[in-house]
């Protein structure tokens, strides 16, 4: 391994690796890390303080990102930076650079990674204080829940922190798919193929449970809403046969179990919003940039209320229409927003499919209160929306339960101002619940 000249700076180095690697922007390099632009360029600038345990913190963070996206391969490289990091030797007074190196080794050897992420086919934009959120929740639970709206990027934020954790699981991080189950009693047999456990018939709870005993590592969980009371009774069960498993998971609602951090993901800030609307418009158009309409492109994510799905289909019309078309048409988002993706669940292809897919979990009460709530178009008490909802078949003790039930799946927001609670949906989903509204007469 060459060793790298001391005098040499590690956000030199970090940029001499950055050039060879085609397409490694500074921009990309921002997005694979969650490192705020600025901040980046401090540390390649020599700005930054890298020599204390933050600064190790930094370091050791920004060269896992870069090797599970496969902008580093080699252990040299990673040895180079750790060094010119001065952050050797690698004793044990160092544990999370050690760990580092100890993984890269055993991927150079040619032994089975650690991980079954899948990796990103496509960048990764802003959310640069959730992520650091979730962080810190993830290091303070053991299970943790991402909520939201369908389209409000839980997976892509779990999936993204997920390969930020995995230097401090010893047993790796691993990801299971439930969208596409319908039998809950298969969930175990699910997790025990992600983990690598073979087995000619399905796999039991128990033998998950006997594998994970004794092992450090993180299980995520992704789209559980569907199977909810089955998910939590799994989690459960692992969390209390084995201590030292942490468990995260996406879901629309809650699992509602002891010991749960629910964390509800909020929609993308405008500016955010915005350039993911902008990177994705580019690969729409070939790799042409939208030029200066950036008063459109904000119309338009906040129009789709900040929601990045809806802002990627948005940005995928750009193919055959042009910005301002794109926005006349959002009165007929659903129309407008069909352009379905290949190669992703079939409720990720459309606006209207990924609500359909929260809408038929609602109960037959729960659906009626939810078209009905699309009148109010600023929100509405627990008084006003029982004096317009309930009727001779719906009691008003019934409306308040089904909107907390719509809350809690996220289909209903709640804002807390001066001690009164106030329900309201996003312009998308009040769109879609008065269309539900109008089917029904």
């Amino acid at each position: 391994m060459t060793t790298p000249d001391p005098r040499h700076p590690f956000g030199e180095l970090l940029t001499q690796y950055r050039r060879r690697k085609p397409g490694l922007t500074q921009t990309r390099l921002a997005e694979l890390s969650g490192y705020d632009q600025a901040i980046l360029v401090r540390m390649c600038q020599g700005k930054k303080d890298l020599t204390g345990p933050s600064g190790r913190e930094r370091v050791v963070r920004l060269i896992e990102t870069l090797a599970d996206q496969g902008a580093l391969t080699l252990l040299e490289e990673a040895s180079a930076l750790l060094l010119a990091a001065d952050m050797t030797p690698l004793f044990e007074r160092q544990p999370n650079e050690a760990r580092l190196m100890a993984r890269l080794s055993r991927t150079q050897a040619g032994q089975p990674r650690r991980t079954n992420l899948p990796a990103s086919l496509a960048s990764f934009v802003g959310r640069a204080d959730e992520i650091a959120e979730v962080r810190r929740l993830l290091g303070a639970t053991r299970l943790l829940t991402l909520t939201g709206s369908g389209g409000c990027g839980k997976t892509r934020l779990a999936q993204r922190v997920a390969a930020d954790a995995l230097i401090a699981y010893t047993d790796g991080v691993w990801y299971v798919e439930l969208a596409a189950l319908t039998d809950p009693e298969v969930i175990p047999d699910e997790v025990g193929r992600a983990l690598g456990l073979v087995a000619s018939d399905q796999i039991s709870l128990e033998r998950v449970v006997e594998y994970l005993r004794e092992r450090r590592l993180l299980l995520a969980l992704d789209n559980c809403e569907h199977l909810i009371d089955a998910v939590a009774s799994f989690a459960v069960t692992l969390l209390r046969a084995c201590p030292r498993i942490t468990i995260l998971t996406t879901s629309r609602e809650a699992l509602g179990v002891e010991g749960e951090t629910p964390w509800r993901v909020p929609s993308m800030r405008p500016a955010e919003a915005g350039r993911l609307f902008e990177a994705r418009a580019a690969a729409a158009r070939g790799g042409a940039e939208l030029g200066a309409q950036t008063d459109l492109v904000e119309h338009i994510c906040r129009r789709l209320d900040g929601m990045p799905l809806a802002i990627e289909l948005a940005a995928a019309r750009l193919q055959t229409l042009s910005l301002a078309d794109v926005s006349a048409r959002l009165d007929d988002r659903f129309n407008l927003l069909s352009g379905g993706r290949r190669g992703v669940m079939p409720r990720q292809q459309t606006l209207r499919a990924t609500l359909d897919w929260s809408y038929d979990t609602l109960s037959d009460a729960e659906k009626v209160v939810f078209a009905r709530l699309g009148v109010f178009m600023g929100g509405c008490a627990i008084a006003q929306a029982e004096q317009v909802i309930a009727d001779e078949a719906l009691r008003p003790t019934e409306v308040l339960s089904a909107m907390a039930q719509l809350a809690q799946k996220s289909l209903v927001m709640t804002d807390v101002n001066a001690g009164e609670t106030r329900y309201r949906l996003l312009e998308t989903v009040r769109e879609y619940a008065l269309e539900k509204l109008n089917a029904a007469g």
